[in-house]
């Protein structure tokens, strides 16, 4: 029986597949940068700090602050370093350290 159906079966991965391979992908992002954005919100609100306040301290536009306080933006290394640094917050899980040369 499997082999009169193997004619029919592609050999590539479907754009279908790919698709929705990257919705899932897409869903976890969103999940994460919610999760951010509330973290910010609340340390905002506990420091009494407004988002524009954020962006200056940050050296960003207070555009770019409004995208991660959405939970929509896509954060680089770079930014989450930054937030972390501006607001004192622990966002990644593991605080990487330089290695001292030998």
């Amino acid at each position: 029986m499997k082999e009169k159906l193997l004619p029919f079966v592609a050999n590539e991965t479907t754009k279908t597949y790919q698709e929705m391979k990257n919705r899932v992908a897409g869903r976890a992002h969103l999940a994460h940068s919610q999760t951010i954005a509330l973290l910010v919100l609340d340390k905002l609100d506990e420091l009494g700090w407004t988002q524009k306040e954020l962006a200056l301290r940050m050296g960003v536009s207070p555009q770019q602050v409004a995208k991660i306080v959405r939970g929509t933006e896509n954060l680089t290394l770079e930014s989450i370093l930054k937030i972390q640094g501006v607001l004192g917050l622990q966002i990644l899980s593991t605080q990487l350290t330089t290695p001292t040369p030998k």
